[in-house]
Parts: structure tokens; C-alpha cells; sequence
């Protein structure tokens, strides 16, 4: 893959280099999706806009950690989201109105890919985390930056793919 193609991976790799601007540009890229599903499962506007605040800041510290199933950085901010939501002091959404929640997202997820489909669904429908839905699909989440320390741990580094969130 080409160091500069400008795909989600190349973004998770330069973040977890410290590039700031690829910050920015996985904002542009992803707010739209992450603050839809923000206001369809956080109790408040104000809920809503700290979860996906939240979300962003969790992928800039978690960059270098950052391990990914597919190519796309959307599932891991969904969930990470999610997670953020849950996680707020005020009411979480009723989980029976997760598969409701997707609505909002449609024309995202139809943008997806099969695999990152099916880990939004297994994520944000039936509750469970980035790793077990990527077990569930036969994924391997892997470092984004081929090397790392986990990388290495593991003998994978393939390129393309790579993190997760809880």
C-alpha cells in the first residue's frame, strides 16, 4: 500500500507516528458518521457531543496501540463511540434500540466493506467488543504500524489491515 494513499490504515499509521494533521483529516473524514450515531445513542445533545470529542481523543492516544481488522477506521470509532456513550454519567440508550440506531448511518455503512459491516453489526447491535467481533468473523486485528512491538510479538504485520477498540 502506498505510504500516501490516503486510506484509513495510511491514517492510523501517521497518527500513530504523531501526525497531527492525520488527525484532522480522520475527523473530516469520519465526524459526520460518529456524530450521528453520537446523538442516536447518548442520553443529550451535550452527551452526544462529548462521546464523539471523546472518540477522536481516544484515537490520537491510542494511536500507537492501535490495532485494526480491516481497512477502515469507522467500526473502531463506532464502537469506541459506544463505548464513550456507555461510559457517560448520564443514561445510556436502551441497547433493545441498537439495530434503530444503525438508521441514521445507512448510506456510511453500505460504503463498507462486508467484514466492517459485519463488526458494526456484531458491535453496536449485539454488544460485543471490536477483538470479539473480529474473533467472530475469523479477523486478525494487527498493528497499524508493521514492527511494532506487537507485531513482532505476534510474527504478524501484515500490511492493509490492522486495531481495535475495547
Amino acid at each position: 500500500m502506498d505510504a500516501n494513499d490516503g486510506s484509513d490504515v495510511d491514517l492510523a499509521g501517521r497518527l500513530a507516528r504523531g501526525d497531527r494533521t492525520a488527525l484532522g483529516e480522520a475527523f473530516d473524514r469520519h465526524a459526520a458518521a460518529v456524530t450521528r450515531y453520537a446523538w442516536a445513542v447518548a442520553a443529550s445533545p451535550a452527551a452526544a457531543a462529548e462521546a464523539v470529542q471523546d472518540t477522536f481523543v481516544a484515537l490520537w492516544d491510542r494511536a500507537t496501540a492501535l490495532r485494526l481488522a480491516t481497512d477502515s477506521l469507522l467500526p473502531w470509532l463506532l464502537v469506541t463511540c459506544r463505548d464513550h456513550a456507555r461510559d457517560a454519567s448520564e443514561p445510556f440508550a436502551p441497547a433493545r434500540g441498537a439495530a434503530e440506531h444503525l438508521r441514521w448511518l445507512r448510506d456510511d455503512l453500505t460504503a463498507l466493506s462486508a467484514a466492517d459491516r459485519g463488526i458494526v453489526e456484531r458491535c453496536l447491535v449485539d454488544g460485543a467488543s471490536y477483538t470479539e467481533a473480529a474473533d467472530a468473523l475469523d479477523l486478525t486485528p494487527v498493528p497499524v504500524v508493521p514492527g511494532s512491538r506487537a507485531a513482532r510479538r505476534t510474527g504478524r504485520t501484515r500490511t492493509g489491515t490492522g486495531g481495535g477498540a475495547r
